[in-house]
């Protein structure tokens, strides 16, 4: 997987390596200089869940606590600080939790009673306390009105969660109001939501995919001049993985084909043109089992195990294909 400037695996045997920027510790190897080959995460062991925010990464483990490390400036690793770490560091009165989610900014997990607490940044009223506020949350505290969550989505300044009963629901800057948690309505119950800097997609368990959002650079798949007023379907053959960078999509199809749309500042869509693009195939990638998009480039791994990725390598090495 991959995120702003950064590209991490988590190994079969329940660690996590990494490569790309460092500046904030985010690597998790004890340093803070970039890397361009994959290096573990010190101290990290039976890791059952990774999940990477912009600068900071969090892993679910087998005792089911949470650990977090890189940046840290709006509290999102949990620890009671605001101090970088280059190390994993344990996220303060947190048990009995199996599933963590990172957005931008701001981390959530959903513990086994179906509540979900969050942490870190809280721009827009998005983790907690909901009133129009740029205050942090240095640990975690309880979204009220929660209490029989499945799963958990976060992306930039918004969060969603599904409940039992299958309704979705959101809270922070996408929301109607920057307020408790509202339904989410118009989209299928048995999916999962992707979230970009300023876009949205949904994407079914049967392989289709619906996006909303900015359109500013294509991101809802076609002319960037209109934005639709309902998620818009994306016509693609089943897609089995979707990711996003900043503005960018990628699509992992069930054939082993990636497709693309949105921004192409620098390449991220593999198709060299470097302007704004509506769905297109991403050329030359034709037996993938993954894919992973960070802010401005596009990963992609292959049957036989070798990574190739497009776009910008000021950290993360670009593969010719």
């Amino acid at each position: 997987m991959a995120s702003w400037s950064r590209l991490c695996e988590h190994a079969p045997d329940r660690t996590v390596r990494c490569l790309g920027n460092n500046e904030f510790g985010e690597l998790g190897d004890g340093t803070f200089g970039a890397r361009t080959t994959f290096t573990p995460v010190l101290g990290l062991h039976e890791v059952v869940q990774l999940v990477l925010g912009a600068e900071h990464s969090c892993a679910l483990l087998t005792d089911q606590t949470v650990r977090c490390w890189g940046a840290n400036p709006f509290g999102q690793l949990g620890d009671g600080t605001y101090a970088r770490s280059p190390l994993p560091v344990a996220v303060v009165g947190l048990e009995g939790v199996v599933e963590v989610a990172a957005g931008v900014f701001h981390t959530c997990a959903r513990v086994r009673a179906g509540r979900v607490l969050c942490w870190g940044g809280n721009l827009g009223g998005m983790p907690v306390e909901y009133q129009p506020s740029t205050a942090y949350r240095l640990r975690p505290l309880t979204v009220p009105g929660i209490d029989s969550a499945t799963s958990l989505w976060l992306g930039h300044e918004r969060s969603y969660a599904r409940l039992e009963d299958g309704r979705l629901l959101q809270w922070g800057f996408f929301s109607a109001t920057k307020g408790p948690p509202i339904p989410l309505v118009g989209l299928s119950e048995d999916g999962e939501i992707i979230s970009g800097w300023s876009h949205e997609c949904q994407r079914t368990f049967r392989g289709s995919v619906r996006c909303w959002g900015s359109n500013s650079y294509a991101q809802l798949g076609g002319d960037n001049a209109h934005v639709p007023a309902e998620a818009k379907p994306i016509e693609l053959p089943p897609v089995t993985k979707l990711v996003m960078g900043h503005d960018h999509t990628l699509a992992l199809t069930e054939d082993g084909d990636v497709y693309g749309w949105g921004a192409n500042e620098a390449g991220q869509l593999g198709d060299r043109e470097r302007v704004p693009q509506s769905i297109a195939r991403v050329p030359g990638i034709s037996n993938a089992i993954d894919v992973a998009a960070g802010w401005d480039f596009g990963c992609a791994k292959l049957r036989e195990g070798t990574i190739t990725c497009w776009g910008a390598n000021r950290y993360v090495p670009a593969s010719p294909h």
